[in-house]
């Protein structure tokens, strides 16, 4: 059943030789992009759990890859991403606003439940009157080494709410900056 080949070689019929047949695909799919991106299109519409159960497998098992993927596409396509994030920002603007709103409100009750969610000098309990006291008085020094905003909240969270923080209401927290003591304090003192 061996049949000569023309290199002199003696190739059995009807065994075809696969790196032969790899290359020839690797020309085809280069040479027909579209072809080939229909075809994945129909197969996904024919099976798309199994190929996204195939991906989420593919990416678990090669996140370097993954990675070395992402950064490879970001720096190629660079202005073309950055354009569509500015055209979804200015698209979305409300609604990114208020997902930003809801994640720091959620940051900071999540803060203020962790250092007892009331003021420790007068115990009002309504939120939005409660803020975050360093206790040694140092606030300013501290925010401005970790940044303002709601940077506190963040910093507190992902050190696992230290101690040296407190919470007082607006009122108490205002008279501790000026006076130094709150007034509830200098009262019971009296």
């Amino acid at each position: 059943m061996d049949a000569a080949r023309v290199d002199g070689s003696a190739k059995e019929e009807g065994v075809r030789d696969p790196v032969k047949d790899r290359e020839n695909s690797r020309k085809y799919r280069a040479e027909h992009p579209e072809k080939m991106r229909e075809k994945a299109r129909k197969r996904y519409a024919e099976h798309p759990e199994k190929i996204k159960e195939y991906s989420r497998k593919y990416r678990a098992k090669h996140p370097e890859k993954m990675r070395e993927r992402q950064h490879k596409y970001y720096a190629e396509h660079r202005e073309k991403i950055n354009e569509k994030v500015r055209m979804h920002s200015a698209e979305n603007r409300e609604e990114i606003n208020e997902q930003h709103r809801k994640y720091r409100a959620t940051k900071r009750v999540r803060v203020l439940q962790a250092y007892g969610n009331r003021c420790v000098c007068c115990g009002e309990s309504q939120v939005e009157f409660l803020t975050i006291d360093h206790v040694n008085g140092d606030g300013a020094a501290h925010r401005r080494e970790i940044g303002g905003g709601g940077a506190l909240y963040l910093w507190l969270i992902k050190n696992n709410f230290p101690e040296g923080f407190q919470v007082l209401c607006a009122n108490c927290n205002m008279s501790k900056g000026a006076k130094g003591k709150c007034v509830h304090e200098e009262e019971r003192e009296a």
